[in-house]
């Protein structure tokens, strides 16, 4: 873990904190001798998976062009299908 000063966060910030997402790299920031926030990489999360567990969970929405022949035809039936 490395520390740094605030003012060299504001002076350095990208270089830094490609340093944090490239080398996952953990800094402290410190101001007047004391540690007030640390910089840590957050961890990559498979979005497909999220994907996958949630396919399904939403009705299937009529498409535009049936919606326009239900306005058409004044056939709100499948209203209750949303």
């Amino acid at each position: 873990m490395h520390t740094i000063s605030a003012t060299q966060l504001k002076n350095n910030t990208a270089d830094i904190l490609n340093r944090v997402a490239y080398e996952q790299v953990e800094i402290l920031i410190k101001r007047h001798g004391k540690t007030v926030a640390k910089i840590t990489p957050t961890e990559t999360k498979n979005y497909q998976e999220v994907v996958d567990a949630t396919y399904g969970m939403l009705p299937d929405f009529p498409t535009a062009e049936e919606i326009r022949a239900m306005r058409v035809n004044k056939d709100w039936s499948d209203i209750q299908t949303w």
